[in-house]
């Protein structure tokens, strides 16, 4: 260990020896939620062995790569207290150094230890792990298992560490080869997502000199790419085969299921933790330590499934051995049998390596029980008792490995035709009862991610109409423990002496809380991890409830000074009056505040329908005073143009977000959001039809709109205006499922159906505005 090191853990005279349990902080300063999730489960997980206490200090995302020190302020503090014993810092692909220097600063200063996750920084033991050999693994394997010499590389223009990693390794083996090519090097410079133009040159020319395989640097982009190929007529795997990096969720349920290579961030969280340990306890440790990354082969480069590979066993050769000898044999390879059975469910840990092998001596046990007829039906009892304590440690697809591994091992033990068809019988029976768990678990966690959904949803519209901080902490402490919290805490700072001087252990997720550039305080979410992206849209949720609660306390407070001051003196009346006329302006930029808090709402779901929104609001307003309407009609059509989406945030992110056309039922999904708007609104008392608006706005002169089919003399001209507003600004600008068409293909729809599907006036209105005036949108 260098110098330097030593220097900086040399901390352990400054800590209470008293101190019986440790406090841990994960600093979190990522941008990756899948990863970041599984990190901080494994961390949580030791944490929670150890009986060590944990903080995870989420930094506040829009921030990221702008990071200062005052920003950090905070989580310094609680280090300066002495009542952090170490910090994990936790760090992926686009990482603010300059976090990582002040963080470094501040465990010098302190002699705190502190262990690096992700990336390896200078005097910092780190702890990372090895895609390069992960991508020469994936490489190599579609060359010398399936004989590929046209195998392109996907690369996004993005600078992540990780990735130029992976795409060394891809390039050494390939020169190595020989099979180096640069025409099969395919860069792409989208901010959003991979299309069909930037990988059809991989297609051209003749069959034989066409690409046989893709590889991209992560599963999402592959992902990406499969859907592309399928959309233009290219199958997977019989056409290309494609592979990926990260084994996120998807990659093992999506058709073809994707080959890939895990990064075990799991581990490496439990790891990281072990080693901070390590340094508390004044061990030596490395100063670089690297996980292996594995390969996982599935169905998208030609592989078999494991799963059926595995399930291949020899021909049986000992038919000739008599009975005895058989049972002599069969009593000392069980012992072997079980251990092989056991490292078949492929768990590192090793306390749950203990767990695995006695329940494998189980299954063994009962197998040959009930084969022999001893002890009839007890095998699938045992085995749907395992499926039941092991599932929350292991994956339901690796009991297929077990059973292949046992079945591998143990037919030879039977001679007997008809031991060896009841055990055959016993095997295929196990293999359906776990593929019928497999189902069942799939069912249940698409319930909980609908049930999640519903309740956040609920939550939100909830927030919403809190009118007071004390009624969104009451509205918190109710709904927070459905979606798996203990409790949660809004606090002005950082004050954790009611966990420090607690005697029980904890484990706190601690959020900025940010409306644009002011910050409003800290929600503390207590409680082991649940799944990441629920922090993110709680936050989202919560800034906008907070914002709202704080400025009507405001008026609150406001209204009650007022009143004390109502049985004053005569004199004093002109002043009170001033006072209440700044008390109407207030209340009256209450509305903007509210409608402010409701579009940032949105935008925490979707960017795309925040900026949409704010674009129609830009052309809507115009609109109003191009046909010179009163001012008050103008204000309504500004405030209503700027929500009229936010029943979008009713609507599933992935159908927001999906880049291809609709289906039927998608897209009445994606109706649903006139109507969820109207209800989100229809009890707020705004000075304008905020709600019918809303309601109204895809409502078409001739009947033809939704959702009531509203003729002309029935629908608003305010959402008149939106509707034009709204389809000029979606024809002419970028969807997820297309590229912008342009403003005079949006001003070519709405000239082609004036009077029929749009107000005449308005058509009129707009074709001035664009032609006329040199009314363009801004870009954001």
């Amino acid at each position: 260990m260098s110098s330097g090191l030593k220097n900086l853990y040399d901390w352990r005279e400054f800590l209470d020896i008293e101190r019986s349990r440790h406090t841990i902080c994960l600093v979190n300063i990522g941008n990756n939620n899948l990863i970041e999730s599984k990190i901080w489960a494994g961390v949580s997980k030791v944490a929670c062995k150890e009986d060590c206490n944990l903080i995870c200090y989420l930094r506040e995302e829009k921030r990221a790569g702008f990071e200062t020190e005052e920003q950090y302020k905070d989580l310094f503090k609680l280090a300066e207290s002495k009542k952090i014993n170490g910090i994990i810092l936790w760090s992926y692909l686009a990482t603010s150094f300059i976090v990582v220097e002040l963080i470094k600063q501040l465990c010098r200063r302190l002699r705190l230890p502190l262990i690096s996750v992700g990336h390896v920084f200078e005097d910092i033991p780190s702890l990372i792990i090895d895609h390069y050999q992960g991508m020469r693994d994936i490489t190599e394997h579609l060359i010398n298992d399936h004989h590929f010499t046209k195998i392109a590389f996907v690369r996004p223009n993005h600078n992540y560490l990780e990735w130029e990693e992976r795409f060394k390794a891809y390039l050494e083996v390939m020169s190595l080869r020989g099979l180096f090519d640069p025409d099969l090097i395919i860069t792409y410079y989208s901010q959003n997502q991979l299309s069909f133009k930037e990988i059809s040159k991989l297609f051209r020319g003749s069959r034989e000199n066409q690409v046989e395989a893709i590889i991209a640097p992560s599963d999402e982009i592959a992902l990406q790419i499969i859907k592309i190929l399928h959309e233009n007529g290219i199958r997977v795997p019989s056409e290309v085969a494609v592979v990926g990096f990260d084994d996120n969720e998807e990659s093992s349920y999506i058709e073809p299921a994707l080959t890939t290579v895990k990064l075990d961030a799991e581990e490496q969280g439990s790891q990281a933790f072990k080693l901070l340990l390590k340094v508390i306890e004044g061990e030596k440790i490395p100063e670089i330590l690297v996980l292996p990354s594995k390969l996982i082969i599935r169905e998208s480069c030609a592989c078999s499934s494991p799963i059926i590979t595995k399930a291949i066993v020899a021909e049986n050769n000992n038919h000739d051995q008599d009975s005895s000898t058989k049972e002599n044999a069969i009593n000392l390879q069980c012992f072997q049998i079980v251990l092989e059975m056991a490292k078949a469910f492929e768990c590192n840990d090793e306390h749950s390596r203990n767990i695995l092998v006695e329940w494998s001596e189980k299954l063994v046990e009962n197998f040959l029980n009930d084969v022999r007829q001893i002890q009839k039906g007890q095998f699938l009892n045992i085995l749907n008792q395992a499926l039941n304590q092991l599932l929350i440690i292991v994956e339901p697809t690796s009991f297929h490995n077990v059973l292949s591994t046992m079945r591998a091992l143990m037919r030879s033990f039977f001679t007997n035709t008809n031991e060896l068809l009841r055990a055959e019988n016993l095997w295929q029976q196990a293999r359906l009862q776990i593929a019928i768990r497999e189902k069942r678990n799939l069912q249940t966690i698409s319930k909980v991610h609908q049930d999640t959904e519903v309740a956040l949803r609920q939550l939100n519209q909830t927030l919403i109409a809190a009118s007071n901080l004390n009624e969104l902490k009451k509205i918190l402490g109710r709904d927070l423990p459905k979606l798996g919290f203990n409790s949660c805490y809004i606090k002005n700072t950082l004050d954790l002496d009611e966990f420090f001087n607690s005697k029980q252990r904890y484990s706190l997720m601690i959020e900025n809380l940010y409306f644009r550039e002011k910050h409003l305080g800290y929600v503390i979410f207590e409680g082991e991890p649940v799944e990441k992206i629920i922090y993110y849209a709680l936050r989202g949720h919560i800034i906008s409830a907070l914002k709202e609660a704080l400025f009507v306390q405001k008026l609150e407070q406001t209204e009650k000074e007022l009143l004390n001051t109502r049985d004053g003196l005569e004199l004093e009346v002109k002043a009170r009056t001033a006072d209440l006329t700044t008390t109407l302006y207030k209340l009256e930029s209450a509305f903007e505040g509210i409608i402010n808090a409701m579009a940032l709402t949105v935008g925490t779901k979707d960017a795309y329908t925040a900026r949409h929104q704010s674009r129609v609001s830009s052309l809507a307003i115009a609109l109003g005073i191009e046909l010179s309407l009163p001012e008050e009609i103008i204000e309504g059509i500004k405030f209503a143009s700027m929500i009229h989406d936010i029943g979008k945030v009713a609507v599933p992110s992935e159908l927001l977000g999906k880049p291809s056309r609709l289906a039927d039922l998608e897209s009445s999904l994606i109706k649903n959001h006139t109507q969820a708007g109207y209800d989100i609104l229809r009890d707020i008392d705004f000075p304008w039809p905020i709600a019918q608006i809303v309601l109204q706005h895809h409502e078409r002169l001739n009947g033809t709109g939704y959702p009531h089919n509203l003729r002309e003399e029935d629908i608003l001209i305010e959402a008149k205006i939106i509707a034009v507003a709204d389809v000029v600004e979606a024809i002419s600008s970028h969807r997820p499922y297309r590229a912008a068409l342009g403003t005079e293909a949006a001003l070519d729809e709405i000239i082609q159906n004036k009077g029929i599907l749009y107000d005449f006036y308005v058509v009129e209105a707009c074709l001035q505005l664009f032609r006329k005036k040199n009314f363009c949108f801004k870009l954001e």
